[in-house]
């Protein structure tokens, strides 16, 4: 049976991933939580949780060479750990995968060839997320329809030849990592 492997960038967003984490590692088979050594609350949070499918990857990458923020590097350093080399989801923070996303995803058969991603929700406070919970609200009434799969989550199969052609050509590294800034990795790796 294929691996869900998430690789999710939570520096100094600990009120966010504190909501998060636990809704999504059901639907995971590891998660690797990425962040900077300085970020003690982010790393203190997941040692707490004592869940064997939760992996810190620390890393000074952000700032590398002076970038404001370089998401591509440290997420290209993360996905040298993976564990299980299967489908690679990058998702950012504040995402909540939908109830049963694991048995979804793998029920359409996904092909190893393809890319894919979600349709984004946004609920902007708790309350948007306690109404969706409790049925006062549907899931419609919060659809952001920009399109799917845009930096926010995506999912790629590590052994799709593709992949192993990024691999390649970016020295071993399966994410752009030569962007300085978040803004445009996003729409790089898409």
């Amino acid at each position: 049976m294929h691996k869900l492997e998430a690789f999710i960038v939570s520096f100094n967003c600990l009120d966010l991933l504190s909501i998060t984490l636990p809704r999504n590692l059901p639907e995971l088979d590891s998660v690797i939580i990425i962040t900077k050594e300085e970020d003690k609350e982010t790393i203190d949070y997941c040692h707490s949780l004592q869940d064997s499918k939760i992996s810190i990857f620390v890393t000074d990458a952000f700032t590398f060479d002076s970038a404001k923020f370089n998401k591509g590097l440290a997420i290209a350093q993360a996905f040298t750990v993976s564990k299980f080399r299967d489908y690679l989801i990058t998702q950012d923070t504040d995402i909540i995968l939908p109830k049963n996303f694991k048995r979804d995803f793998l029920a359409l058969n996904p092909d190893i060839e393809k890319f894919y991603g979600i349709r984004r929700v946004n609920l902007d406070t708790k309350q948007d997320l306690d109404n969706l919970d409790s049925g006062v609200k549907r899931l419609e009434d919060f659809i952001c329809y920009r399109g799917s799969g845009y930096g926010f989550m995506s999912i790629v199969n590590y052994n799709s030849t593709t992949y192993q052609k990024l691999l390649k050509e970016w020295n071993g590294f399966g994410y752009p990592f030569w962007v300085k800034e978040a803004r445009e990795i996003d729409w790089i790796w898409r």
